[in-house]
């Protein structure tokens, strides 16, 4: 099967990933299940709540890692989302599967998180693991790695997924380390944000996304840009 550009793919990522050909893509930027089990805390209702438990988050899988080295073209980036219990073994697995992990990089999510509200500090800040696939140099100034964007709103119309990343954050990513019609590659794509960040940035992209509710809405949000 050869996979399209401009194409998001419905079901599992190794099983889609094992269809391109071997440095292939040009960027991956992805935001997979960080293995905690998540569940939202801002639904109001019990049934959103249920709603929100996101297939596949349960543990990281190493061959994520080391197939998307494979795909991923030398001398290219490799930009994953993880949070503070997840970020030591995206660390780790990264480098086994042969990234060279750069300065990790903190996105200050501009509000903090809830949780025990008066026995420790909110959390308003998310890491990203980076790494390159040979020598990678980036585009631009030299920036640092406190990034500042706001979250997207969590008011129930307009959150799209319980963990969706802002576009503007994707788009300073994708402009850093990758050009103009260039492929970005997101496997765990969610409800579409890296597509849309890619082609606000004349990039083409490919995605995966394993639960079916996202990838309705990813499509239907994709159809309406193109």
């Amino acid at each position: 099967m050869e996979l399209l550009k401009n194409t998001i793919y419905l079901g599992d990522c190794l099983e889609v990933l094992s269809e391109l050909p071997e440095e292939s893509i040009d960027l991956i930027v992805t935001d997979p299940p960080y293995g905690i089990s998540y569940h939202t805390n801002h639904p109001i209702d019990k049934k959103l709540r249920e709603e929100s438990q996101m297939i596949g988050d349960i543990q990281s899988d190493p061959a994520w890692f080391l197939a998307l080295y494979r795909v991923l073209k030398q001398d290219a980036a490799c930009y994953v989302f993880a949070s503070f219990k997840s970020f030591a073994r995206t660390t780790r697995l990264m480098k086994k599967a042969g990234f060279t992990v750069r300065t990790p990089l903190v996105w200050d999510k501009g509000n903090w998180t809830a949780g025990y509200l008066r026995g420790d500090y909110g959390n308003r800040v998310e890491l990203i693991v980076w790494g390159t696939k040979g020598k990678h140099l980036l585009s631009g100034r030299r920036d640092h790695n406190l990034l500042q964007f706001n979250r997207p709103s969590t008011l129930r119309h307009k959150r799209l997924h319980p963990v969706a990343k802002p576009v503007d954050l994707l788009e300073f990513l994708i402009t850093k380390s990758s050009k103009e019609g260039d492929t970005v590659l997101d496997p765990f794509i969610g409800s579409g944000s890296t597509a849309v960040a890619a082609l606000n940035l004349k990039r083409y992209y490919i995605g995966v996304e394993i639960d079916k509710r996202f990838y309705d809405m990813a499509v239907t949000r994709l159809e309406a840009i193109q």
